[in-house]
């Protein structure tokens, strides 16, 4: 419990690599920017589980916490040796020095408060098929540690490369409301159809569903609540949308758990339509008229 606790306020630091990418970046260039971000981010999120699954097959608990550790430290490493330590200006860094009552960022932008329930809602949906998708395909179908890294593996690669090569050309095309639509309706039909799979191919294929739709929803919230935020309080914006997901990922092994000992599929089913109804609800994502950002 301590580790895990000491391992959240460490999370800290995606905020921060949010914030400065969106600040080494205009609008027109955020969304793909952050969505290179968004594949690292994401493709460990997804593939940590897999590598875990991998190693806990063969070595046990203790070579899973021994490669975790060695990943940390060689992360801090190449963050004191390799990425550059850039100095804010003094008007930058007095600006940031004003206390700010907490959440005022929310009252003073209120279309970032719809943009962060969405956010909550896709993490939701991730924490239900993290928190019990060993447990289902153990019940329903026979398979261990190995087939869970295998979906997420392939999970992680799909969303990765979705995300660092495929999505700056789509948001030259597509707005961000029907990208947004695009995203979490194929989440929420990835998520629907995987607790009927018959066997490990039908999985692949439902997971490529959720991939997709991953791959492409969550660098475009980032992008949205990016362009209505002023750009001295990205990073204050970042931790507020961090800590909205951070909800969804509690609640969503909470109840996805509760869910899976009544009734295996109802989880999914659950998350599939949260997923639907996020989709019909794109339309918040549109880009204002005037928004805080350009005050």
């Amino acid at each position: 419990m301590i580790s895990r606790v000491v391992a959240g306020l460490a999370a800290a630091n995606v905020a921060l690599a949010q914030a400065e990418v969106a600040a080494l970046h205009d609008e027109s260039e955020r969304p793909a920017a952050l969505g290179r971000l968004s594949a690292a981010t994401t493709g460990g999120l997804i593939l940590g589980p897999a590598v875990g699954g991998w190693l806990s097959h063969f070595g046990e608990s203790f070579l899973l916490g021994i490669t975790a550790a060695s990943l940390s430290a060689l992360a801090a490493l190449a963050l004191a040796l390799v990425i550059p330590n850039r100095v804010p200006s003094q008007a930058k860094a007095s600006e940031a020095a004003k206390p700010r009552a907490r959440l005022a960022l929310l009252r003073e932008i209120p279309s970032l408060g719809s943009l962060f329930a969405l956010a909550a809602t896709a993490w939701f949906a991730l924490a239900c098929l993290e928190g019990t998708f060993g447990r289902l395909i153990h019940q329903r179908l026979g398979y261990g540690p190995r087939e869970y890294g295998m979906v997420f593996g392939y999970e992680a690669l799909l969303t990765v490369l979705i995300q660092a090569f495929l999505l700056g050309k789509l948001t030259k095309h597509l707005s961000p409301v029907n990208l947004l639509r695009i995203g979490y309706g194929l989440q929420g039909v990835g998520l629907g159809l995987t607790p009927f799979a018959p066997n490990l191919a039908w999985l692949f294929a439902y997971s490529t569903l959720y991939a997709i739709g991953a791959g492409v929803a969550n660098p475009t919230i980032n992008a949205r609540c990016s362009a209505v935020t002023p750009s001295d309080r990205q990073g204050e914006m970042f931790g507020l949308l961090q800590g909205a997901r951070s909800v969804g990922f509690l609640l969503g092994p909470l109840l996805g758990g509760i869910l899976f000992d009544w009734r295996p599929d109802t989880p999914y089913l659950l998350a599939a339509g949260v997923m639907i109804i996020a989709a019909m609800l794109g339309q918040i994502a549109a880009p204002s008229q005037k928004t805080a950002a350009s005050k």
